[in-house]
């Protein structure tokens, strides 16, 4: 089992001077966070330059050392050296590996301490790649383009011959392929001492010289195998980069999308703001009333007291008008009003002795009343009970807008953030290059299946020739005829056997990613995953059909669950380093990656942005599990310093 102890970086990148990282011995996860820019894809590469002497970018491709000394020296144009150094656990031997970079110079220099004790640099060397094959390195250190590689084949199994090379290498069948490869070279050696053997005697002479073209067709047909090979694990990779260029150019020009929809947003807002403001200043003018209000209520409440007091005096003067004139008809008619009973003169006497009120006058009163209603109605619309309710409908409407154009700002800020400065958004030659290199590819791989036929065809012919010729018992030649026969048979082994044993690895991967998938996937008729001859995984449904529609999120889960699966199943245990994993999943699948990260590794170290995950969640998932919590944090634009989160 390979542990990784520390890390410790200087001049690294945005990291100046001496910064370290300490993990924890326990199985367990390590989450490293911070926003963009601030050197979590570095942080991968400096474990790699340590290892391998290498840094690599987005696309997989070598990149210039000069690149990752120090952000602030190198703004002032000064080659500052760099240095990383690593404390590995191999199977409980402690080894220390220091690499540094002279930029002036461009030259790194690399010290291995095993145990204690400095090897030599040959020896060095040799140690690493047995602690860490970098054929295998990627299936450890990985980013995103790794998980888009492992979608594509999962969706081709035609394509990715390197990974699926990679992948086999992983799981230590070149042991066996090597073997293979070896007895054929052995069995080709001895065809040509047999072709020359042959050609001593006449009786001999022509199979000789057909075995001997026979096996010259052959290995050029086999160094054309290995060319081509080559050529399309170069080319595979060009692709791959090219579909992460393109992959950054559709992200590119979403964001800018996105943000000019925000700044459309903000503009309105902004606006908006501008009315609330104004309007919230109107109201604020008339607060002056809401301080009147008790006062002018009371004043009011008197004012209506004395109105009342008017208005019963107007209507007793103008009752006793009317019962006035209701007895001065009596009296002229000598009948009463109202029953119209004939009045005696005694009863119109007392009629004609009753109050006179032929003086009273309502006019004063209704001017008094009068004035007292417009001052009444004046102080009412002075005190206003409803302002106090406006002035907090007005507040309350400018804080609305101004939270909402600050998460505009954050939301921009972020975008601004994931913006990629470099990538090139001329995407029509993107597709003329990506068009290029798959055709490319395929005549390729076209060319190479014509090499192989050919291997075959050749082999058939050569081992048809050599029975023949052992037929004829030729003295000369039977020694190589044996030497052959033998070493044929041992080929045939060996390619029944890597045949076999790659079965018996796809099926052990098929049910290691099989028990990952079911902890990742939120669908529960997704029963299993069942792997093809390219190491391509299918999703198979509970009534044993193929899903052969995936979501972008799905493919993603399938690509974590052989990874997972790989490392299971490998001979070598090592750490597994993810570089923002969580690109194309919604939450709920992010939480299941998260409480699953311990399954695919004792050793999980997790590189994420700043918000492409729930936190809290992620420690309540993880448990105890969940050993640490650093963070990036900005000091300026070129200078990022390593942390504790939480104070974990």
């Amino acid at each position: 089992m390979l542990r990784i102890k520390s890390l410790v970086v200087t001049d690294f990148g945005p990291f100046k001077g001496e910064q370290r990282l300490d993990f924890r011995p326990e199985d367990g996860v390590t989450i490293i966070s911070g926003q963009n820019g601030r050197g979590k894809s570095l942080l991968l590469n400096a474990i790699r330059y340590a290892l391998f002497g290498r840094v690599l970018g987005r696309t997989g491709s070598p990149r210039d050392l000069a690149d990752v000394t120090n952000w602030e020296q190198s703004a002032l144009d000064s080659a500052t050296p760099f240095k990383v150094v690593v404390d590995l656990d191999v199977d409980g031997v402690p080894y220390h590996v220091t690499r540094i970079h002279h930029p002036a110079e461009d030259r790194s220099e690399m010290l291995l301490a095993r145990d204690g004790s400095l090897l030599a640099l040959e020896t060095a060397e040799r140690a690493l790649e047995q602690i860490l094959p970098e054929q295998i390195a990627r299936f450890f250190l990985f980013d995103g383009e790794l998980l888009r590689q492992y979608e594509e084949l999962a969706a081709d199994p035609s394509k990715g011959d390197e990974l699926k090379a990679a992948i086999e290498r992983i799981l230590g069948l070149p042991a066996l392929t090597n073997a293979r490869t070896d007895l054929s070279t052995l069995l080709g050696q001895t065809n040509t001492q047999l072709a020359a053997a042959a050609r001593t005697r006449d009786q001999t002479r022509d199979l000789g010289e057909h075995i001997a073209m026979a096996q010259d067709r052959l290995d050029r047909a086999q160094e054309s195998v290995g060319v081509l090979s080559s050529q399309l694990e170069k080319l595979e990779r060009e692709l791959a980069a090219a579909e992460s260029d393109m992959e950054r150019t559709e992200r590119q020009r979403a964001t800018i999308a996105k943000r000019s929809h925000l700044k459309e947003r903000r503009s309105r807002d902004q606006a908006a703001l501008g009315e609330a403001r104004a309007s919230r200043a109107s109201v604020l003018t008339e607060a002056w009333r809401a301080m009147l209000f008790p006062s002018v209520t009371a004043l009011v409440g008197t004012l209506n007291l004395e109105l009342g007091a008017l208005n019963e005096r107007r209507r007793a003067i103008a009752s006793a008008i009317a019962l006035r004139e209701q007895r001065q008809q009596a009296i002229d008619d000598g009948r009463c009003p109202t029953c119209g009973h004939h009045l005696s003169r005694d009863e119109v006497s007392r009629f004609s002795a009753g109050p006179d009120e032929r003086g009273a006058d309502t006019t004063e009163i209704d001017e008094r009343a009068a004035r007292l209603t417009a001052q009444r109605d004046r102080l009412s619309r002075l005190a206003e009970p409803s302002i106090a309710g406006r002035i907090e409908a007005a507040e309350d409407a400018v804080d609305r807008i101004v939270v909402a154009i600050a998460d505009i700002d954050a939301e921009m800020s972020t975008l601004n953030d994931q913006l990629d400065p470099d990538a090139n958004l001329g995407s029509r030659e993107l597709e003329i290059r990506w068009a290029n290199l798959n055709r490319s590819i395929d005549n390729t791989r076209a060319r190479r299946d014509d090499a192989r036929a050919e291997i075959d065809e050749q082999e058939t012919a050569i081992r048809q020739l050599r029975d023949k010729l052992a037929r004829l018992g030729v003295p000369e030649t039977d020694r190589f005829e044996r030497k052959a026969t033998l070493f044929a048979a041992l080929g045939d082994l060996f390619r029944e056997s890597v045949d076999v044993y790659r079965e018996r690895l796809k099926s052990d991967v098929e049910r290691e990613a099989s028990m990952i998938f079911a902890r990742l996937s939120s669908e529960s008729e997704y029963k299993r995953l069942q792997i093809n001859d390219g190491y391509g995984l299918q999703i198979v449904h509970e009534d044993g059909t193929i899903i052969t529609e995936r979501s972008a999120g799905y493919e993603h889960l399938v690509a974590l669950s052989l990874l997972g699966a790989l490392q299971r199943s490998a001979p070598l245990q090592g750490p597994v380093i993810m570089d923002s994993p969580f690109g194309r999943l919604d939450p709920e699948h992010t939480a299941k990656v998260i409480a699953a990260l311990p399954a695919l590794s004792p050793q999980v170290i997790l590189l994420a942005y700043e918000n492409e995950f729930d936190r809290d969640q992620a420690a309540r998932a993880l448990g105890s599990r969940l050993l640490s919590e650093k963070e990036l944090v900005r000091v300026s634009s070129r200078h990022t310093i390593i942390g504790d989160r939480g104070g974990m």
